[in-house]
């Protein structure tokens, strides 16, 4: 059974606190819990309606982890981060093939804005499923990266601020992730240098992917953009929007994974392509594109 740490960012403390519900902890630190930065078997809950700040590092699951609110009413949990660290809620290498990390209706907010910082990222070596879902992720470089794994559902997020992509997927040296779920999520990559949802590389190929029901406002490249790692990927009934303040060199859709399916794509576009298709076998239909 995982155990479970609670923190309040109003009434909390790190000093009297003990982690418990009834006394709580004000910040995720190293001071508590003992390698908070590298937990593995533990439930994090963070109280509605505070801010609970990562100090001094960023979180490592090395094992099954859940993070996610307590409390009454409708206001978020939000996790700052802030004070260095490269990516703030990650596994870690002692994550393994089974081992669930779920990051669940929280807001996640980066407080510096020139960090090239991803709010939930996946390393390449470690293992584990990944799940974000409910969450809102705002002014990361990367709002989501993973780069390894199977079976991700990155499902009923809202990403928004970043710099460089909202979701990104990729490593060069392991094999690319397979039968992911990206659904239901609303990304504005509209003051991003790169994608809004991209699958992009991998060692080996990533097979069974599926990109359906998302809202993707495009940044400088492409709303959503399929690599050649990613074969037979479904792209389905999602609602792309152009950016008129970007160049007309690039499309809504872009996909090289052969034998991929593009259909019922709804897709407001200006000054650019709507779909470039740029290899075998795949089948773009009953996409519109206005």
């Amino acid at each position: 059974m995982p155990t479970d740490f609670y923190y309040d960012g109003a009434n909390g403390s790190d000093t009297t606190g003990n982690g418990s519900q009834a006394a709580p902890y004000k910040t995720i630190k190293n001071a508590t819990v003992g390698g908070v930065f590298n937990p593995s078997v533990v439930r994090f809950f963070i109280k509605r309606g505070t801010t609970v700040e990562i100090v001094g590092g960023a979180i490592h699951p090395q094992g099954p982890f859940y993070i996610g609110p307590y409390g009454d009413g409708e206001e978020w949990a939000t996790l700052l981060c802030n004070n260095g660290g490269s990516y703030y809620l990650a596994t870690g290498s002692g994550c393994a093939a089974g081992d669930v990390v779920h990051f669940d209706s929280i807001k996640i907010v980066d407080d510096d804005l020139t960090s090239n910082v991803s709010g939930v990222y996946q390393n390449d070596s470690g293992s584990g499923t990944i799940k974000v879902t409910g969450c809102y992720i705002q002014d990361f470089f990367n709002g989501i990266m993973t780069q390894r794994g199977t079976a991700h559902q990155l499902l009923r997020n809202t990403i928004t601020g970043v710099r460089n992509a909202g979701i990104m997927i990729e490593h060069a040296s392991v094999a690319a992730p397979s039968n992911m779920l990206i659904a239901d999520n609303y990304v504005d990559a509209s003051n991003a240098t790169n994608d809004g949802i991209v699958l992009h590389n991998g060692a080996s190929d990533g097979y069974g992917n599926i990109i359906r029901d998302n809202v993707v406002i495009a940044g400088l490249e492409q709303a959503i953009d399929v690599m050649a790692m990613f074969p037979g990927t479904i792209v389905d009934r999602n609602v792309c929007y152009s950016n008129p303040a970007q160049p007309t060199l690039w499309e809504e859709i872009f996909c090289r994974g052969a034998n991929s399916v593009i259909s019922r794509n709804l897709i407001f576009t200006e000054k650019r392509r709507g779909i470039l298709l740029d290899n075998a076998g795949i089948t773009a239909k009953l996409n519109i594109i206005v």
